[in-house]
Protein backbone atom coordinates (compact mmCIF):
# COMPACT_ATOMS: atom_id res chain seq x y z
CA UNK A 1 0.00 0.00 0.00
CA UNK A 2 1.41 3.40 -0.83
CA UNK A 3 1.03 5.47 1.73
CA UNK A 4 1.96 9.41 2.01
CA UNK A 5 1.91 11.05 6.00
CA UNK A 6 1.16 15.25 5.63
CA UNK A 7 2.55 17.50 8.26
CA UNK A 8 1.23 20.88 9.06
CA UNK A 9 4.01 23.10 10.09
CA UNK A 10 3.60 25.77 12.77
CA UNK A 11 2.66 23.79 16.05
CA UNK A 12 2.84 20.24 14.49
CA UNK A 13 6.73 20.24 13.62
CA UNK A 14 8.10 22.22 16.38
CA UNK A 15 5.98 23.81 19.65
CA UNK A 16 4.84 27.40 19.54
CA UNK A 17 6.31 28.93 22.69
CA UNK A 18 5.31 31.68 22.38
CA UNK A 19 5.83 32.76 18.89
CA UNK A 20 5.17 30.94 15.78
CA UNK A 21 7.58 31.05 12.49
CA UNK A 22 5.72 33.85 10.68
CA UNK A 23 5.24 35.86 14.01
CA UNK A 24 8.93 35.70 14.72
CA UNK A 25 9.86 36.76 11.48
CA UNK A 26 7.95 39.85 11.31
CA UNK A 27 9.01 40.85 14.39
CA UNK A 28 12.76 40.21 14.05
CA UNK A 29 12.64 41.24 10.37
CA UNK A 30 11.21 44.89 11.74
CA UNK A 31 13.04 45.03 14.97
CA UNK A 32 15.74 47.78 14.07
CA UNK A 33 13.11 50.27 11.67
CA UNK A 34 9.74 52.24 11.81
CA UNK A 35 7.28 49.13 11.65
CA UNK A 36 8.37 47.36 14.72
CA UNK A 37 5.48 48.70 16.97
CA UNK A 38 3.27 47.53 13.83
CA UNK A 39 4.36 44.23 13.64
CA UNK A 40 4.34 43.71 17.62
CA UNK A 41 0.22 44.36 17.27
CA UNK A 42 -0.19 42.48 14.58
CA UNK A 43 1.48 39.65 16.61
CA UNK A 44 -0.88 40.47 19.60
CA UNK A 45 -3.45 40.30 17.79
CA UNK A 46 -3.26 37.53 16.11
CA UNK A 47 -1.90 35.61 19.10
CA UNK A 48 -5.39 36.84 20.82
CA UNK A 49 -7.58 35.29 18.15
CA UNK A 50 -8.96 38.90 16.52
CA UNK A 51 -7.50 39.41 13.52
CA UNK A 52 -8.28 36.28 11.39
CA UNK A 53 -6.62 34.06 8.86
CA UNK A 54 -7.46 36.82 5.85
CA UNK A 55 -6.48 39.69 7.48
CA UNK A 56 -3.20 37.99 8.79
CA UNK A 57 -2.12 37.12 5.36
CA UNK A 58 -2.61 40.99 4.24
CA UNK A 59 -0.62 41.78 7.44
CA UNK A 60 2.36 39.31 6.15
CA UNK A 61 2.58 40.02 2.79
CA UNK A 62 3.16 43.84 4.04
CA UNK A 63 5.39 43.18 7.09
CA UNK A 64 7.33 39.75 6.02
CA UNK A 65 7.98 41.86 2.62
CA UNK A 66 12.50 43.04 3.04
CA UNK A 67 13.33 40.24 5.21
CA UNK A 68 16.61 38.84 4.57
CA UNK A 69 17.96 35.54 4.74
CA UNK A 70 19.88 36.63 8.12
CA UNK A 71 16.00 37.28 9.57
CA UNK A 72 15.00 33.93 8.65
CA UNK A 73 18.84 32.75 10.23
CA UNK A 74 17.78 34.05 13.02
CA UNK A 75 13.99 32.55 12.96
CA UNK A 76 15.20 28.91 12.42
CA UNK A 77 17.58 29.48 15.27
CA UNK A 78 14.45 30.20 17.62
CA UNK A 79 13.09 27.21 16.48
CA UNK A 80 15.92 25.00 16.95
CA UNK A 81 16.04 25.69 20.60
CA UNK A 82 13.14 24.33 20.90
CA UNK A 83 13.55 21.09 19.52
CA UNK A 84 15.30 17.91 20.33
CA UNK A 85 17.17 16.97 17.28
CA UNK A 86 17.99 13.49 18.35
CA UNK A 87 13.83 12.99 18.81
CA UNK A 88 13.87 13.87 15.01
CA UNK A 89 15.99 11.36 13.31
CA UNK A 90 13.04 8.91 13.32
CA UNK A 91 11.55 10.44 10.43
CA UNK A 92 14.53 8.57 7.96
CA UNK A 93 12.81 5.65 9.37
CA UNK A 94 9.43 7.01 8.53
CA UNK A 95 10.85 8.23 5.19
CA UNK A 96 11.41 4.56 4.33
CA UNK A 97 8.01 3.44 4.52
CA UNK A 98 6.05 6.32 3.44
CA UNK A 99 6.64 9.70 1.44
CA UNK A 100 6.49 12.84 3.38
CA UNK A 101 5.20 16.13 2.63
CA UNK A 102 4.98 19.20 4.71
CA UNK A 103 0.81 21.31 3.79
CA UNK A 104 0.64 24.69 5.29
CA UNK A 105 -0.75 27.80 5.60
CA UNK A 106 2.50 28.83 6.86
CA UNK A 107 5.88 29.91 4.77
CA UNK A 108 7.20 26.43 3.04
CA UNK A 109 10.72 28.51 3.07
CA UNK A 110 10.54 28.38 6.84
CA UNK A 111 9.78 24.74 6.97
CA UNK A 112 12.28 23.73 4.38
CA UNK A 113 15.05 26.00 6.14
CA UNK A 114 14.15 24.33 9.66
CA UNK A 115 14.19 21.02 8.51
CA UNK A 116 17.47 21.66 6.69
CA UNK A 117 18.98 22.67 10.11
CA UNK A 118 17.28 19.36 11.57
CA UNK A 119 19.24 17.32 8.71
CA UNK A 120 16.43 15.68 7.74
CA UNK A 121 14.77 17.79 4.62
CA UNK A 122 15.60 15.19 2.40
CA UNK A 123 13.32 13.34 3.89
CA UNK A 124 10.49 14.99 2.65
CA UNK A 125 9.26 14.61 -0.94
CA UNK A 126 7.46 18.27 -1.26
CA UNK A 127 6.52 21.43 0.85
CA UNK A 128 3.11 23.06 0.59
CA UNK A 129 3.17 27.07 1.73
CA UNK A 130 3.54 30.53 1.16
CA UNK A 131 6.46 31.05 -1.06
CA UNK A 132 9.19 33.96 -1.21
CA UNK A 133 10.27 35.28 -3.90
CA UNK A 134 14.07 36.86 -3.93
CA UNK A 135 15.99 39.46 -5.10
CA UNK A 136 19.61 38.60 -3.84
CA UNK A 137 18.98 37.92 -0.21
CA UNK A 138 15.67 39.24 0.44
CA UNK A 139 12.27 38.94 0.38
CA UNK A 140 10.61 41.38 -2.58
CA UNK A 141 7.17 39.13 -3.31
CA UNK A 142 5.00 36.55 -1.08
CA UNK A 143 2.92 33.83 -3.33
CA UNK A 144 -0.23 32.12 -1.39
CA UNK A 145 -0.35 29.32 -2.98
CA UNK A 146 -2.30 27.40 0.03
CA UNK A 147 -4.43 30.40 1.20
CA UNK A 148 -7.38 28.63 3.04
CA UNK A 149 -8.05 25.82 5.37
CA UNK A 150 -9.84 24.34 2.39
CA UNK A 151 -7.27 24.45 0.33
CA UNK A 152 -4.99 22.03 2.64
CA UNK A 153 -7.69 19.71 1.99
CA UNK A 154 -8.26 19.85 -1.88
CA UNK A 155 -4.09 19.02 -1.61
CA UNK A 156 -4.67 15.88 0.34
CA UNK A 157 -7.32 15.21 -2.47
CA UNK A 158 -5.00 15.83 -5.08
CA UNK A 159 -2.45 13.47 -3.58
CA UNK A 160 -5.32 10.58 -3.48
CA UNK A 161 -4.30 9.97 -7.44
CA UNK A 162 -0.80 8.71 -6.42
CA UNK A 163 -1.41 7.23 -2.95
CA UNK A 164 -3.64 4.67 -1.71
CA UNK A 165 -3.70 6.10 1.92
CA UNK A 166 -3.15 9.26 3.47
CA UNK A 167 -2.49 10.02 6.90
CA UNK A 168 -2.59 14.34 8.05
CA UNK A 169 -1.29 15.26 10.78
CA UNK A 170 -1.97 18.85 12.61
CA UNK A 171 -2.44 21.13 15.47
CA UNK A 172 -5.54 22.81 15.56
CA UNK A 173 -8.27 24.66 13.90
CA UNK A 174 -6.58 25.29 10.51
CA UNK A 175 -5.83 21.67 10.06
CA UNK A 176 -8.96 19.88 10.41
CA UNK A 177 -10.08 20.11 7.00
CA UNK A 178 -7.11 18.33 5.90
CA UNK A 179 -7.25 15.85 8.71
CA UNK A 180 -10.90 14.64 7.68
CA UNK A 181 -10.06 14.76 4.36
CA UNK A 182 -7.17 11.99 4.77
CA UNK A 183 -7.81 8.23 5.88
CA UNK A 184 -6.54 9.62 9.46
CA UNK A 185 -6.23 12.54 11.33
CA UNK A 186 -3.65 13.18 13.79
CA UNK A 187 -3.64 15.95 16.28
CA UNK A 188 -0.21 17.25 18.11
CA UNK A 189 -0.23 18.94 21.21
CA UNK A 190 3.18 20.55 22.03
CA UNK A 191 2.34 22.62 24.46
CA UNK A 192 -0.43 21.21 26.85
CA UNK A 193 -3.40 22.70 25.73
CA UNK A 194 -5.37 19.92 25.43
CA UNK A 195 -7.42 20.22 22.21
CA UNK A 196 -11.04 18.89 22.12
CA UNK A 197 -10.77 17.50 18.52
CA UNK A 198 -12.79 13.94 17.21
CA UNK A 199 -8.90 12.81 16.41
CA UNK A 200 -6.41 10.92 17.97
CA UNK A 201 -3.87 13.25 19.95
CA UNK A 202 0.08 12.83 20.95
CA UNK A 203 2.04 15.28 22.84
CA UNK A 204 5.62 15.07 21.72
CA UNK A 205 7.39 14.76 18.65
CA UNK A 206 8.87 11.02 19.62
CA UNK A 207 5.06 9.93 20.87
CA UNK A 208 3.54 10.75 17.37
CA UNK A 209 6.55 9.28 15.24
CA UNK A 210 6.19 6.13 17.35
CA UNK A 211 2.76 6.19 16.62
CA UNK A 212 2.80 6.99 13.19
CA UNK A 213 5.41 3.66 12.95
CA UNK A 214 2.63 1.61 14.62
CA UNK A 215 0.90 2.27 11.26
CA UNK A 216 2.58 0.00 8.95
Amino acid sequence: MKTLVAFDFDGTLYPIAPYDSEQLLMLISNRKNARYEEAVEIVRRDQEGLLGHENFNRAYDSLARGASRQDMKMVIDELEGKADRAEYQAFRQLARKADLVTISCGTADLAISFLERLGIRDCFRAFHGKEFIYEGDIVTKILFPVDTFEAKAAIVEKYYEEYDRIIAVGDGPTDIPMLKRADKGIIVDLVGKNPNYPFECVHSIAELLERLDSLF
